[in-house]
């Protein structure tokens, strides 16, 4: 039968006649939105035992002489977590699995000594007035008034509008700075309008390379639109306004762009 070393982590079981007994935990590797399995944790075995039989177990005080595990070397102030086979670390796990703080190195000199403090720190799914019972990608978290509780909700994109407008533009094709992106957006349409008898074409230019229209807008005294544009922007893309053959009386020029940007 196998042997629990001293110094492990163990969590109640049954010995297969009804009375409880100890195994060494082993986390799963995903356990939203249910209760994570480290409430079952009783602490750290105390003396080496063999599977499922009695054993002393410690869940808050002083352990001597313990044995560094992993291959690591632990200092004083070091902070011990359960890693993902169920043994002891001084690196802290990653999400999502269970977040099981074991102790502080108390002592390093000759032997190794550890304040045991064996907690299992609470997932989203298990705080009072969270509901995570069926949480989807990229959701935020929303506070319901009806149910009085946080709850999981799905946000679309937002969509902006961007206008420049510019008063007597002056003649021949010259450009203009519009906006610089903050980050991940889309522009999904353009649309142009134009006071005057005059005549002019617009577009958007990306970078100072790239049209964002694939057909320039002429505009009118009413808005002149674009098919519906994809033209992807990430963080410091900056977009300019060009103007080409402005001739006659143009008073004023207007141009939109909708913006489609992410919530996340």
């Amino acid at each position: 039968m196998a042997t629990i070393p001293r110094f492990t982590l163990v969590q109640i079981s049954s010995s297969g006649d009804g009375h409880p007994a100890v195994i060494p935990w082993s986390p799963a590797a995903y356990e939203q939105p249910g209760l994570s399995t480290a409430h079952k944790i009783l602490g750290v075995t105390m003396t080496p035992s063999a599977y499922q039989e009695p054993v002393m177990v410690m869940r808050r005080g002083l352990l001597r002489d313990v044995t560094e595990q992993n291959g690591e070397s632990w200092s004083v102030g070091d902070i011990l977590w359960a890693a993902s086979d169920g043994s002891i670390t001084k690196t802290r796990p990653a999400a999502p699995l269970p977040f099981v703080l074991v102790g502080t190195v108390f002592e390093a000199t000759s032997a190794i000594a550890i304040d045991v403090d064996v907690r299992a720190l609470p997932s989203l799914g298990e705080l009072s007035g969270v509901s995570v019972d069926a949480p989807e990608d990229g959701d935020v978290f929303v506070f319901n008034v009806g149910t009085h509780c946080w709850e999981p909700k799905t946000i679309g994109p937002t969509h902006t509008e961007r206008v420049f407008v510019l008063p007597a533009p002056p003649g021949g094709t010259t450009t203009f700075p519009f906006f610089v992106a903050s980050g991940a957006c889309t522009i999904t349409k353009a649309r142009a309008i134009q006071i005057g008898s005059g005549s002019c074409t617009v577009n958007g230019v990306k970078n100072g390379t790239t049209d964002v229209i694939g057909s320039e807008l002429t505009p009118a005294v009413t808005w002149q639109s674009s098919a519906v544009l994809t033209v992807a922007l990430t963080a410091g893309d900056a977009i300019t306004v060009r103007l080409t053959s402005v001739a006659g009386d143009v008073s004023y020029i207007a141009v939109q762009f909708d913006v489609e940007e992410g919530l996340l």
